[in-house]
Protein backbone atom coordinates (compact mmCIF):
# COMPACT_ATOMS: atom_id res chain seq x y z
CA UNK A 1 0.00 0.00 0.00
CA UNK A 2 0.93 3.85 -1.27
CA UNK A 3 2.35 6.20 1.83
CA UNK A 4 -0.68 8.81 2.01
CA UNK A 5 0.42 12.57 2.04
CA UNK A 6 -0.69 14.90 4.53
CA UNK A 7 -3.83 16.10 5.06
CA UNK A 8 -4.81 19.66 6.66
CA UNK A 9 -8.19 19.99 7.88
CA UNK A 10 -9.12 23.51 9.42
CA UNK A 11 -12.67 23.60 11.08
CA UNK A 12 -14.48 26.07 10.71
CA UNK A 13 -15.09 28.93 13.68
CA UNK A 14 -18.52 28.56 15.25
CA UNK A 15 -20.45 31.19 15.29
CA UNK A 16 -19.39 34.81 17.82
CA UNK A 17 -19.78 38.40 18.48
CA UNK A 18 -17.34 40.83 20.26
CA UNK A 19 -17.77 43.90 21.53
CA UNK A 20 -15.24 46.75 20.36
CA UNK A 21 -16.68 49.85 21.73
CA UNK A 22 -17.55 50.20 25.34
CA UNK A 23 -15.30 46.85 25.20
CA UNK A 24 -12.78 48.36 28.55
CA UNK A 25 -12.53 50.99 31.11
CA UNK A 26 -13.85 54.51 30.04
CA UNK A 27 -15.75 57.45 31.80
CA UNK A 28 -19.07 58.20 29.29
CA UNK A 29 -20.03 61.50 31.02
CA UNK A 30 -24.29 62.16 31.68
CA UNK A 31 -25.87 64.67 29.37
CA UNK A 32 -26.32 67.95 30.62
CA UNK A 33 -29.90 68.44 32.24
CA UNK A 34 -32.91 69.14 29.48
CA UNK A 35 -30.07 67.77 27.09
CA UNK A 36 -29.48 64.44 24.67
CA UNK A 37 -26.56 62.04 24.12
CA UNK A 38 -25.61 59.75 21.91
CA UNK A 39 -23.11 56.72 22.68
CA UNK A 40 -22.39 54.09 19.97
CA UNK A 41 -22.03 50.60 20.84
CA UNK A 42 -19.61 48.56 18.08
CA UNK A 43 -19.10 45.21 17.61
CA UNK A 44 -17.43 42.73 15.56
CA UNK A 45 -18.73 39.05 14.25
CA UNK A 46 -18.95 36.93 11.58
CA UNK A 47 -22.26 35.96 11.11
CA UNK A 48 -24.26 38.37 8.74
CA UNK A 49 -27.84 37.35 8.01
CA UNK A 50 -28.87 37.71 12.09
CA UNK A 51 -30.04 40.69 14.61
CA UNK A 52 -28.09 41.75 17.58
CA UNK A 53 -29.82 42.89 20.83
CA UNK A 54 -27.89 45.14 22.83
CA UNK A 55 -28.30 44.90 27.15
CA UNK A 56 -26.91 47.38 29.72
CA UNK A 57 -25.29 45.07 32.66
CA UNK A 58 -24.55 46.75 35.82
CA UNK A 59 -22.49 44.13 37.86
CA UNK A 60 -23.73 40.72 37.53
CA UNK A 61 -27.40 42.17 36.73
CA UNK A 62 -28.86 43.19 33.17
CA UNK A 63 -30.71 46.22 33.35
CA UNK A 64 -32.06 45.89 29.86
CA UNK A 65 -32.08 46.24 26.77
CA UNK A 66 -30.83 49.74 25.45
CA UNK A 67 -32.11 48.39 21.25
CA UNK A 68 -36.43 48.78 21.16
CA UNK A 69 -35.44 45.97 18.58
CA UNK A 70 -33.44 43.85 16.96
CA UNK A 71 -30.05 45.39 14.95
CA UNK A 72 -28.72 43.62 11.87
CA UNK A 73 -25.79 42.23 12.74
CA UNK A 74 -23.95 42.97 9.56
CA UNK A 75 -24.03 46.57 10.58
CA UNK A 76 -21.57 46.58 13.00
CA UNK A 77 -23.35 49.21 15.53
CA UNK A 78 -26.10 50.65 17.30
CA UNK A 79 -26.76 54.34 18.38
CA UNK A 80 -27.38 53.94 22.10
CA UNK A 81 -30.18 57.16 23.42
CA UNK A 82 -27.36 57.35 26.64
CA UNK A 83 -28.19 56.30 29.43
CA UNK A 84 -31.30 55.52 28.81
CA UNK A 85 -32.28 51.49 28.37
CA UNK A 86 -35.32 49.63 28.54
CA UNK A 87 -36.59 47.92 32.08
CA UNK A 88 -38.66 45.26 32.99
CA UNK A 89 -41.74 46.90 32.47
CA UNK A 90 -40.71 48.35 29.33
CA UNK A 91 -39.80 51.72 30.39
CA UNK A 92 -37.04 53.82 28.75
CA UNK A 93 -35.40 55.07 32.25
CA UNK A 94 -32.02 56.67 32.55
CA UNK A 95 -28.83 54.39 34.20
CA UNK A 96 -27.31 56.20 37.42
CA UNK A 97 -24.29 57.02 37.45
CA UNK A 98 -21.75 53.91 38.79
CA UNK A 99 -18.38 52.12 37.89
CA UNK A 100 -19.66 49.24 37.07
CA UNK A 101 -21.36 48.93 33.51
CA UNK A 102 -21.41 46.33 30.94
CA UNK A 103 -22.58 46.03 27.36
CA UNK A 104 -23.90 42.08 26.50
CA UNK A 105 -24.33 41.40 22.99
CA UNK A 106 -26.58 38.53 21.85
CA UNK A 107 -26.66 37.35 18.42
CA UNK A 108 -30.37 35.62 17.10
CA UNK A 109 -30.95 33.70 13.76
CA UNK A 110 -34.93 33.83 13.64
CA UNK A 111 -35.55 32.84 16.95
CA UNK A 112 -32.86 31.28 17.83
CA UNK A 113 -29.48 32.71 20.00
CA UNK A 114 -26.59 31.78 18.31
CA UNK A 115 -23.90 33.37 19.99
CA UNK A 116 -23.70 36.09 22.77
CA UNK A 117 -20.63 38.19 24.07
CA UNK A 118 -19.90 41.04 26.36
CA UNK A 119 -17.57 43.88 27.33
CA UNK A 120 -13.93 42.77 28.48
CA UNK A 121 -14.13 45.28 31.46
CA UNK A 122 -16.48 47.70 33.00
CA UNK A 123 -17.24 51.54 31.96
CA UNK A 124 -18.59 53.97 33.97
CA UNK A 125 -21.37 56.23 33.61
CA UNK A 126 -20.56 59.24 35.30
CA UNK A 127 -21.38 62.90 36.04
CA UNK A 128 -19.35 65.31 33.88
CA UNK A 129 -16.99 67.69 35.59
CA UNK A 130 -14.12 70.26 35.20
CA UNK A 131 -11.59 70.82 37.70
CA UNK A 132 -9.74 73.41 37.20
CA UNK A 133 -6.12 73.19 38.43
CA UNK A 134 -4.28 76.12 37.66
CA UNK A 135 -4.26 78.65 37.87
CA UNK A 136 -6.40 78.09 41.05
CA UNK A 137 -6.20 81.70 42.55
CA UNK A 138 -3.73 84.07 43.97
CA UNK A 139 -0.72 83.74 41.77
CA UNK A 140 0.49 86.63 39.27
CA UNK A 141 1.24 85.53 36.04
CA UNK A 142 2.76 88.63 33.56
CA UNK A 143 1.79 89.52 29.87
CA UNK A 144 4.35 87.27 27.61
CA UNK A 145 4.92 84.11 29.63
CA UNK A 146 4.24 80.83 28.97
CA UNK A 147 2.13 78.94 31.34
CA UNK A 148 0.41 75.75 31.55
CA UNK A 149 -3.56 76.03 32.27
CA UNK A 150 -4.26 72.71 33.74
CA UNK A 151 -7.67 71.08 34.83
CA UNK A 152 -8.59 67.94 35.44
CA UNK A 153 -12.19 66.50 33.17
CA UNK A 154 -14.25 63.83 33.93
CA UNK A 155 -17.22 62.50 31.49
CA UNK A 156 -16.67 65.00 28.69
CA UNK A 157 -14.22 64.63 25.19
CA UNK A 158 -13.25 68.47 24.43
CA UNK A 159 -12.90 71.77 26.24
CA UNK A 160 -13.44 75.30 25.51
CA UNK A 161 -11.37 77.56 27.47
CA UNK A 162 -12.06 81.25 28.42
CA UNK A 163 -10.63 84.11 30.65
CA UNK A 164 -13.04 85.97 32.87
CA UNK A 165 -12.98 89.66 34.09
CA UNK A 166 -15.22 90.57 36.42
CA UNK A 167 -14.90 94.27 36.55
CA UNK A 168 -16.02 94.08 33.11
CA UNK A 169 -19.92 94.09 32.77
CA UNK A 170 -21.35 92.46 29.89
CA UNK A 171 -20.14 90.24 26.62
CA UNK A 172 -16.50 91.76 26.72
CA UNK A 173 -15.99 90.49 30.26
CA UNK A 174 -14.82 86.87 29.03
CA UNK A 175 -12.97 85.82 25.74
CA UNK A 176 -11.39 82.87 23.89
CA UNK A 177 -7.51 81.80 25.25
CA UNK A 178 -7.99 78.98 22.66
CA UNK A 179 -9.94 80.14 19.47
CA UNK A 180 -11.60 76.17 19.36
CA UNK A 181 -12.20 73.14 20.71
CA UNK A 182 -9.52 70.79 22.67
CA UNK A 183 -9.22 67.15 23.46
CA UNK A 184 -10.59 67.19 27.27
CA UNK A 185 -7.91 64.35 28.11
CA UNK A 186 -5.13 66.48 27.28
CA UNK A 187 -5.26 67.87 30.40
CA UNK A 188 -3.82 71.30 29.84
CA UNK A 189 -2.65 74.09 27.10
CA UNK A 190 0.54 76.10 26.63
CA UNK A 191 -1.00 79.73 26.77
CA UNK A 192 1.00 82.48 25.79
CA UNK A 193 -0.47 85.34 27.27
CA UNK A 194 -1.21 88.14 24.64
CA UNK A 195 -2.41 91.30 26.18
CA UNK A 196 -4.75 92.36 24.23
CA UNK A 197 -6.66 88.51 24.26
CA UNK A 198 -7.39 90.12 27.51
CA UNK A 199 -11.02 91.22 28.48
CA UNK A 200 -10.26 95.19 28.72
CA UNK A 201 -6.78 93.86 27.93
CA UNK A 202 -5.52 97.62 28.00
CA UNK A 203 -6.06 98.12 31.89
CA UNK A 204 -3.65 96.13 33.82
CA UNK A 205 -2.65 95.28 36.49
CA UNK A 206 -5.94 92.89 36.33
CA UNK A 207 -8.11 90.21 38.32
CA UNK A 208 -9.36 87.18 36.04
CA UNK A 209 -10.19 83.68 36.26
CA UNK A 210 -10.51 80.81 34.16
CA UNK A 211 -13.59 79.20 32.67
CA UNK A 212 -13.52 75.91 31.06
CA UNK A 213 -16.84 74.23 29.02
CA UNK A 214 -16.87 70.74 28.12
CA UNK A 215 -18.92 69.44 25.57
CA UNK A 216 -18.93 66.14 23.69
CA UNK A 217 -18.28 67.35 19.63
CA UNK A 218 -15.69 69.39 18.37
CA UNK A 219 -18.45 71.69 16.77
CA UNK A 220 -19.04 75.52 16.92
CA UNK A 221 -21.28 76.02 19.07
CA UNK A 222 -21.80 72.41 20.40
CA UNK A 223 -23.50 72.04 23.72
CA UNK A 224 -22.07 72.73 27.12
CA UNK A 225 -22.32 69.67 29.89
CA UNK A 226 -20.64 71.03 32.20
CA UNK A 227 -18.14 74.01 33.38
CA UNK A 228 -15.56 74.46 36.03
CA UNK A 229 -13.39 77.56 36.59
CA UNK A 230 -10.36 78.92 39.00
CA UNK A 231 -11.35 78.95 42.50
CA UNK A 232 -10.36 82.60 43.01
CA UNK A 233 -8.95 85.26 41.31
CA UNK A 234 -5.44 85.53 39.64
CA UNK A 235 -3.24 88.94 38.54
CA UNK A 236 -2.31 89.43 35.30
CA UNK A 237 0.54 92.04 35.38
CA UNK A 238 2.63 93.78 32.73
CA UNK A 239 6.32 93.22 33.20
CA UNK A 240 7.87 96.04 34.36
CA UNK A 241 11.48 97.41 35.55
CA UNK A 242 11.70 99.65 38.40
CA UNK A 243 14.25 102.20 39.49
CA UNK A 244 14.75 102.02 43.41
CA UNK A 245 18.20 103.58 44.27
CA UNK A 246 19.41 106.03 43.77
CA UNK A 247 15.44 107.57 42.60
CA UNK A 248 15.93 111.55 43.32
CA UNK A 249 17.74 113.87 45.71
CA UNK A 250 20.61 111.47 46.77
CA UNK A 251 23.70 112.73 47.38
CA UNK A 252 26.95 110.51 46.49
CA UNK A 253 30.45 111.24 46.20
CA UNK A 254 33.54 110.64 43.80
CA UNK A 255 35.26 107.46 45.20
CA UNK A 256 32.67 105.95 47.17
CA UNK A 257 31.12 102.87 46.51
CA UNK A 258 26.98 102.72 46.13
CA UNK A 259 24.04 100.34 45.23
CA UNK A 260 22.41 100.94 42.43
CA UNK A 261 18.83 99.25 43.01
CA UNK A 262 15.87 97.83 40.66
CA UNK A 263 13.02 95.91 41.04
CA UNK A 264 12.17 94.09 38.25
CA UNK A 265 9.07 91.93 36.92
CA UNK A 266 8.60 89.27 34.11
CA UNK A 267 12.46 88.39 34.02
CA UNK A 268 14.66 86.10 35.18
CA UNK A 269 17.60 86.91 36.90
CA UNK A 270 19.83 85.39 33.93
CA UNK A 271 18.52 88.67 31.66
CA UNK A 272 21.44 90.75 30.81
CA UNK A 273 20.98 94.39 32.82
CA UNK A 274 22.32 97.51 31.53
CA UNK A 275 22.93 100.31 33.78
CA UNK A 276 23.28 104.17 32.23
CA UNK A 277 23.97 107.14 34.12
CA UNK A 278 22.15 110.49 32.46
CA UNK A 279 23.25 113.73 32.67
CA UNK A 280 19.99 115.72 32.20
CA UNK A 281 21.40 118.80 31.38
CA UNK A 282 21.96 117.05 27.97
CA UNK A 283 19.91 114.81 25.71
CA UNK A 284 20.82 110.98 25.63
CA UNK A 285 21.65 111.24 22.61
CA UNK A 286 24.29 114.22 23.08
CA UNK A 287 27.61 113.60 21.54
CA UNK A 288 29.48 116.51 23.09
CA UNK A 289 28.84 116.74 25.80
CA UNK A 290 27.71 113.20 26.57
CA UNK A 291 24.26 112.54 27.79
CA UNK A 292 24.53 108.97 28.63
CA UNK A 293 27.28 106.42 29.61
CA UNK A 294 26.77 102.97 29.84
CA UNK A 295 28.27 102.32 33.26
CA UNK A 296 28.02 97.96 33.84
CA UNK A 297 26.50 95.32 31.78
CA UNK A 298 25.12 92.84 34.86
CA UNK A 299 22.89 89.79 35.60
CA UNK A 300 18.92 90.96 36.55
CA UNK A 301 20.08 90.34 40.28
CA UNK A 302 18.14 93.59 41.42
CA UNK A 303 21.06 95.45 42.48
CA UNK A 304 24.75 96.75 41.02
CA UNK A 305 27.60 98.06 43.48
CA UNK A 306 29.32 100.94 41.83
CA UNK A 307 32.22 102.96 42.71
CA UNK A 308 32.27 106.38 41.21
CA UNK A 309 34.87 107.67 39.19
CA UNK A 310 35.68 110.83 38.60
CA UNK A 311 34.47 110.37 34.56
CA UNK A 312 32.96 107.63 32.70
CA UNK A 313 34.49 106.82 28.94
CA UNK A 314 32.28 105.60 26.64
CA UNK A 315 32.64 102.61 23.77
CA UNK A 316 34.06 105.27 21.09
CA UNK A 317 36.39 106.56 23.71
CA UNK A 318 33.84 109.89 24.53
CA UNK A 319 34.26 110.70 28.23
CA UNK A 320 31.81 112.22 30.87
CA UNK A 321 33.13 114.41 33.54
CA UNK A 322 31.04 113.50 36.70
CA UNK A 323 30.72 115.84 39.96
CA UNK A 324 27.94 117.92 40.04
CA UNK A 325 24.50 118.84 41.90
CA UNK A 326 20.97 117.20 41.11
CA UNK A 327 21.98 116.56 37.62
CA UNK A 328 22.31 112.36 37.34
CA UNK A 329 19.41 109.72 36.80
CA UNK A 330 20.61 106.31 36.78
CA UNK A 331 18.57 104.38 33.31
CA UNK A 332 18.70 100.44 34.19
CA UNK A 333 17.22 98.68 30.57
CA UNK A 334 17.36 95.41 28.83
CA UNK A 335 17.13 97.40 25.62
CA UNK A 336 19.59 99.26 23.84
CA UNK A 337 20.34 102.69 25.14
CA UNK A 338 19.23 105.69 23.42
CA UNK A 339 15.84 103.20 22.64
CA UNK A 340 12.14 104.46 23.43
CA UNK A 341 12.16 103.72 27.27
CA UNK A 342 9.00 101.18 27.58
CA UNK A 343 7.86 100.56 31.56
CA UNK A 344 8.13 96.82 30.63
CA UNK A 345 11.60 96.95 29.25
CA UNK A 346 13.53 100.11 31.14
CA UNK A 347 13.29 103.11 34.00
CA UNK A 348 15.07 105.78 34.88
CA UNK A 349 15.30 107.82 38.71
CA UNK A 350 11.86 109.79 39.45
CA UNK A 351 14.34 112.75 39.76
CA UNK A 352 17.79 113.77 39.58
CA UNK A 353 20.47 112.99 42.27
CA UNK A 354 24.19 114.37 42.74
CA UNK A 355 27.48 113.29 42.41
CA UNK A 356 29.56 115.68 44.31
CA UNK A 357 33.93 115.88 44.60
CA UNK A 358 34.91 113.28 46.77
CA UNK A 359 37.92 115.71 48.95
CA UNK A 360 40.34 112.39 49.78
CA UNK A 361 39.99 112.24 46.13
CA UNK A 362 40.93 115.45 44.94
CA UNK A 363 43.84 115.41 47.07
CA UNK A 364 44.79 112.07 46.10
CA UNK A 365 45.09 113.21 42.49
CA UNK A 366 47.08 116.00 42.84
CA UNK A 367 49.66 114.19 44.55
CA UNK A 368 50.85 111.45 42.82
CA UNK A 369 54.38 110.95 43.28
CA UNK A 370 57.07 108.13 41.78
CA UNK A 371 60.79 107.89 41.96
CA UNK A 372 62.57 108.95 38.91
CA UNK A 373 63.85 105.20 37.40
CA UNK A 374 61.22 103.09 39.55
CA UNK A 375 57.67 101.57 38.85
CA UNK A 376 55.90 102.08 42.36
CA UNK A 377 53.45 104.85 42.49
CA UNK A 378 52.02 106.60 45.81
CA UNK A 379 49.38 108.88 46.83
CA UNK A 380 50.05 110.73 49.58
CA UNK A 381 47.56 111.20 51.88
CA UNK A 382 47.87 112.78 55.50
CA UNK A 383 51.79 112.95 55.11
CA UNK A 384 52.32 109.50 54.44
CA UNK A 385 53.07 107.59 51.17
CA UNK A 386 50.56 105.38 50.51
CA UNK A 387 51.69 102.55 47.53
CA UNK A 388 48.86 101.85 44.26
CA UNK A 389 50.21 98.61 44.16
CA UNK A 390 49.07 97.88 40.81
CA UNK A 391 47.45 99.21 37.36
CA UNK A 392 43.71 97.70 38.07
CA UNK A 393 43.92 99.59 41.42
CA UNK A 394 45.47 102.76 40.10
CA UNK A 395 42.54 102.94 37.17
CA UNK A 396 39.70 101.60 39.77
CA UNK A 397 39.65 104.89 41.97
CA UNK A 398 40.17 106.61 39.04
CA UNK A 399 43.31 107.84 39.20
CA UNK A 400 44.75 109.71 36.00
CA UNK A 401 48.27 108.69 34.93
CA UNK A 402 49.00 112.49 34.21
CA UNK A 403 48.63 113.57 37.43
CA UNK A 404 51.45 111.44 38.57
CA UNK A 405 55.02 113.76 39.21
CA UNK A 406 58.43 112.40 38.79
CA UNK A 407 59.99 113.34 41.35
CA UNK A 408 63.79 112.52 43.29
CA UNK A 409 63.46 109.40 45.52
CA UNK A 410 64.51 111.98 48.45
CA UNK A 411 61.58 113.32 47.86
CA UNK A 412 59.24 110.66 48.45
CA UNK A 413 60.98 109.12 51.27
CA UNK A 414 60.52 111.75 53.47
CA UNK A 415 57.07 110.75 53.75
CA UNK A 416 56.90 107.75 56.00
CA UNK A 417 55.25 105.18 54.44
CA UNK A 418 51.86 104.36 54.90
CA UNK A 419 50.53 100.86 56.76
CA UNK A 420 47.57 101.53 58.89
CA UNK A 421 44.40 101.94 56.54
CA UNK A 422 41.07 102.28 57.80
CA UNK A 423 37.38 102.47 56.00
CA UNK A 424 35.56 105.62 56.75
CA UNK A 425 33.39 104.80 59.56
CA UNK A 426 34.36 101.18 59.49
CA UNK A 427 36.35 100.04 62.80
CA UNK A 428 38.37 97.65 61.32
CA UNK A 429 41.90 98.57 60.26
CA UNK A 430 43.68 96.84 57.94
CA UNK A 431 47.98 96.02 58.11
CA UNK A 432 49.55 96.68 54.63
CA UNK A 433 52.75 94.15 53.95
CA UNK A 434 55.19 94.99 51.82
CA UNK A 435 53.92 92.89 49.15
CA UNK A 436 50.66 95.27 48.86
CA UNK A 437 48.49 93.23 50.74
CA UNK A 438 46.24 93.82 53.40
CA UNK A 439 45.45 91.94 56.94
CA UNK A 440 42.88 92.63 59.18
CA UNK A 441 44.09 93.33 62.78
CA UNK A 442 41.93 91.15 64.88
CA UNK A 443 42.19 93.07 67.93
CA UNK A 444 43.97 96.14 70.10
CA UNK A 445 46.28 93.80 71.92
CA UNK A 446 47.64 92.36 68.54
CA UNK A 447 47.67 96.49 67.10
CA UNK A 448 49.30 97.25 69.88
CA UNK A 449 52.12 94.61 69.86
CA UNK A 450 53.66 96.43 67.15
CA UNK A 451 54.16 99.40 68.58
CA UNK A 452 51.46 100.81 66.17
CA UNK A 453 50.06 104.50 66.94
CA UNK A 454 45.87 105.11 66.44
CA UNK A 455 46.95 108.52 64.83
CA UNK A 456 48.87 106.77 61.96
CA UNK A 457 45.91 104.86 60.76
CA UNK A 458 44.99 106.61 57.17
CA UNK A 459 40.82 106.63 56.62
CA UNK A 460 40.29 105.25 52.46
CA UNK A 461 37.17 104.58 50.78
CA UNK A 462 36.05 100.99 50.27
CA UNK A 463 37.19 101.59 46.85
CA UNK A 464 40.48 102.00 47.85
CA UNK A 465 40.49 99.27 50.55
CA UNK A 466 39.34 96.76 47.60
CA UNK A 467 42.16 96.93 45.20
CA UNK A 468 44.34 95.55 47.90
CA UNK A 469 44.54 91.49 47.72
CA UNK A 470 44.21 90.08 50.98
CA UNK A 471 47.13 88.07 53.07
CA UNK A 472 46.35 84.86 54.21
CA UNK A 473 49.07 83.51 54.82
CA UNK A 474 51.48 84.02 58.33
CA UNK A 475 54.66 82.94 59.94
CA UNK A 476 55.48 83.61 63.25
CA UNK A 477 59.00 85.24 63.42
CA UNK A 478 61.65 82.37 64.38
CA UNK A 479 58.94 79.98 62.91
CA UNK A 480 58.65 77.50 60.28
CA UNK A 481 55.24 76.55 60.57
CA UNK A 482 52.95 78.64 57.72
CA UNK A 483 49.08 78.97 58.39
CA UNK A 484 46.67 80.00 56.10
CA UNK A 485 44.19 82.86 57.50
CA UNK A 486 40.66 81.60 57.21
CA UNK A 487 37.16 82.89 58.43
CA UNK A 488 39.44 84.04 61.41
CA UNK A 489 41.26 80.86 62.12
CA UNK A 490 44.65 79.76 61.40
CA UNK A 491 44.53 76.12 59.64
CA UNK A 492 48.60 74.92 59.70
CA UNK A 493 49.92 73.98 56.10
CA UNK A 494 52.21 71.07 56.89
CA UNK A 495 53.99 70.33 54.06
CA UNK A 496 55.69 72.21 51.05
CA UNK A 497 53.87 69.67 48.89
CA UNK A 498 50.72 70.77 50.18
CA UNK A 499 51.50 74.21 49.91
CA UNK A 500 52.48 73.75 46.17
CA UNK A 501 49.94 71.75 45.31
CA UNK A 502 47.24 74.49 45.92
CA UNK A 503 48.76 76.87 44.17
CA UNK A 504 50.20 79.23 47.04
CA UNK A 505 52.52 81.77 46.59
CA UNK A 506 56.03 81.48 49.06
CA UNK A 507 56.70 85.21 48.49
CA UNK A 508 53.17 86.08 49.92
CA UNK A 509 53.94 84.92 53.11
CA UNK A 510 53.72 87.19 55.66
CA UNK A 511 55.67 87.26 59.18
CA UNK A 512 53.97 88.10 62.39
CA UNK A 513 54.97 87.94 65.74
CA UNK A 514 53.81 85.48 68.11
CA UNK A 515 50.76 87.61 69.76
CA UNK A 516 49.37 87.84 66.61
CA UNK A 517 49.27 84.52 65.71
CA UNK A 518 47.91 82.86 68.85
CA UNK A 519 45.06 85.52 68.56
CA UNK A 520 43.86 83.37 65.90
CA UNK A 521 41.74 80.00 66.71
CA UNK A 522 43.10 77.18 65.48
CA UNK A 523 41.10 75.45 62.08
CA UNK A 524 41.56 72.29 59.97
CA UNK A 525 45.06 71.23 59.38
CA UNK A 526 45.76 71.11 55.35
CA UNK A 527 47.62 68.28 54.33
Amino acid sequence: MGMMGSLNISQAAGPYIKVISLNEEEEIGLPFTGTTKTVKVSWSSNITDSYVLVYLKKGNTILGRINSSGTTASLGSYTWEFPKYFNSNNDFVSAPAGADYKIKLEIYQVETKIAQGESDGYFSIVQPSITVLSPKGGETWIVGERKKVLWNAVGVDYVIIYIYNPIITGAGSTNYIYDGVLSASNGYYDWTIVQNQLPGGSNLPGIYKIKINGVNNDNIGAQVVTQGESDDYFNIVQPSTTVLSPNGGEKWEIGKTHDIKWRSIGYSSSVEIKIALQDTRYSPFSESPLGEVVIASTQNTGSYTWTIPSELTDSLGRTMKLGAENVYKIEVFSIRPGAECKPEKCDTSDAPFSIEAYAEYLEATANLLRAMGQNRVYRIVNEKRLWVPTISAFNAQGLKWEDIQEVDEAEVTQYPEAKLIQVIDSPKVYYLTESGLKRHIVNSQVFESYDNKWEDIIEVTAAVLDVYPDNNLIRAEGDYKVYKLEDGKKRWIKTAEAFNRLGFDWTKIAPVNTMEVNAYSVGVEIE
